[in-house]
């Protein structure tokens, strides 16, 4: 503070000259002085300024560096010698009453379809024996009228297969593989037309059966004589439908 009251003084008194010079002056009246403004200048005696002792400077302690740590690498496993898989041992069937599986029912027609098959097959080789045992009996019998007969020989009749049409194939007995022999009883009139006809033995499936009436119904017979005439007889006729397999 001290420092600055004489440079505060020294502007003072140039600003006071200043506008001193600055005031006009008229040419008749006398010049005038110019009061002196009454500055009054109070001097405030600054507080001592307390000295302060050295700032207490505060030493960090040094910072503790630490060791870098050592990086454990983790030990490379070594690849292990590839194994040879063990043979997969096959299981074995378990019994048919403990896998207790469901048959889908396709399947379940299917071998239905099969057994059927199987027991129209023996039934058909029964009926050819029969049919054997029957022709012959009828020839045997036949013989014998013969021969009881004064005038002389029996023919039976003989259907015409080169006239007649193959009985069709029913085309859903294909699909489902039925197969079978009907054994027909057909009486044959003296001019070689069919009479009547009957299932002496069927061959398990009505499909069959009808489509082997139709059949011999229409066909024509080699009629069978009797002393070298015409006769009226009855015969059998096995129609056999069987499905073969194309090469």
């Amino acid at each position: 503070m001290q420092r600055l009251l004489p440079a505060l003084v020294l502007a003072l008194v140039c600003h006071v000259l200043f506008l001193r010079l600055r005031l006009p002056s008229g040419p008749d009246s006398p010049p005038r002085i110019p009061a002196v403004r009454e500055v009054t200048v109070s001097l405030v005696r600054a507080a001592p300024e307390r000295e302060t002792g050295p700032a207490a400077v505060k030493i960090a302690a040094p910072a503790v560096i630490k060791k870098p740590e050592k990086v454990v690498k983790p030990p490379v496993k070594r690849p292990e010698p590839m194994k040879h898989p063990e043979p997969v041992k096959p299981l074995r069937p378990k019994a048919a009453d403990e896998r207790k599986k469901v048959i889908p029912e396709p399947v379940k027609k299917e071998i239905a379809s099969r057994s059927a098959e199987a027991r129209s097959l023996r039934r058909q080789e029964k009926q050819k024996t029969e049919a054997r045992k029957s022709v012959s009996g009828t020839g045997a019998g036949a013989d014998l009228a013969a021969q009881k007969s004064a005038a002389g020989v029996v023919r039976r009749a003989e259907p015409a297969y080169d006239l007649n049409p193959a009985p069709e194939y029913p085309r859903l007995a294909r699909r489902r593989g039925w197969q079978g022999t009907v054994l027909l009883a057909v009486e044959v009139k003296e001019d070689g037309t069919v009479g009547a006809v009957s299932v002496r033995t069927g061959s398990s499936y009505p499909l069959l059966d009808e489509a082997a009436l139709e059949a011999v119904e229409k066909w024509r017979f080699i009629p069978g004589t009797k002393d070298g005439l015409s006769v009226a007889m009855e015969v059998l006729v096995p129609v056999h439908f069987v499905l073969q397999r194309a090469p």
